[in-house]
């Protein structure tokens, strides 16, 4: 009989949180990470603390453990510190993936792996997962080298292509864009945005249960899960603040070239998931949704 244990590397970020506290009673689930205890209340989940770049430590864990599936939520997600620090984004976009990978090799383990669209250079989107990647900044370029170890390992995969992350609810108090603006528009302050910036508003909640459907399912390939609706970042704060009531003249719409110093970004970065729709049978969700949901868990 097969495992019914799941590794959540990186259980106590965003994402990684989410898919703890949606997990059901059919796996039993362990989080991975460098925290010094368990930070998620009133879940029933096993908590180790490893060092995931120490592969003698990382591969006896997995065969004292034999998990069924591996899920790596761990990112450097920053895009411009990823470009002043290549070394350090390389170590935990990268190396820490190979570690992972090598690890389950021992467990032949079904590996699930977070990607982007950032994989893509914003000049022909929206993209399907047959696209051809052509990243334009190292954050970019060392998730796509990952996604290809991930390929080549000779393991049962899923690589899940995402994009724009957000939910009012972070156990460690890092704040995403949504939470950022929501803030700075409380506050009365103006906020800049990049109108050609294209992409999928992603609910965090949403995207974690549509893997634990992937994983129930059994499914494996490359699948775009991201937020129903794909929007233009000013169009998107726009509806944003008028749903919340905000004044709209807070938001101001700019081009990259106001942000000299930034880290190129690819423009219309849309994913289309209608593949991930049909064949995991998903309800993803859009941006007005996303807003009542994240409105729910401001309790406002």
């Amino acid at each position: 009989m097969k495992s019914r244990l799941v590794f959540i590397i990186g259980c106590h970020g965003e994402l990684g949180s989410n898919l703890v506290k949606k997990a059901t009673g059919k796996y039993k689930v362990i989080g991975i990470g460098r925290d010094d205890k368990k930070l998620i209340n009133n879940v029933d989940y096993e908590y180790i603390k490893i060092n995931i770049f120490n592969r003698k430590e990382l591969k006896e864990l997995f065969k004292q453990y034999h998990p069924r599936f591996v899920i790596n939520s761990v990112a450097m997600i920053d895009i411009d510190k990823c470009e002043m620090e290549k070394e350090t984004c390389w170590k935990i976009n990268v190396e820490a993936v190979q570690n992972l990978l090598y690890s389950s090799k021992f467990v032949d383990a079904n590996f699930i792996h977070i990607s982007t669209d950032y994989i893509f250079d914003g000049k022909n989107g929206p993209y399907n997962e047959e696209s051809r990647p052509n990243p334009v900044n190292y954050y970019g370029k060392s998730k796509l080298a990952a996604e290809n170890f991930v390929i080549s390992s000779e393991l049962e995969y899923s690589i899940i292509r995402t994009t724009s992350l957000y939910s009012a609810n972070n156990i460690k108090g890092r704040k995403n864009f949504v939470v950022k603006l929501f803030e700075d528009l409380s506050k009365g302050n103006k906020v800049k945005v990049v109108k050609r910036e294209i992409r999928n508003p992603t609910f965090t909640p949403n995207l974690a249960d549509c893997i634990w459907k992937l994983i129930n399912l059994e499914k494996s390939g490359v699948y775009n899960i991201a937020g129903k609706d794909i929007i233009d970042r000013y169009n998107y704060m726009l509806e944003f603040s008028r749903f919340f009531g905000f004044d709209e003249n807070l938001i101001e719409a700019v081009s990259a070239d106001d942000f000299p110093n930034r880290v190129p970004r690819p423009e219309n970065c849309g994913l289309l998931v209608d593949k991930a729709e049909k064949k995991l049978y998903l309800n993803l969700f859009g941006i007005k949704k996303g807003f009542e949901l994240f409105q729910e868990q401001l309790k406002i």
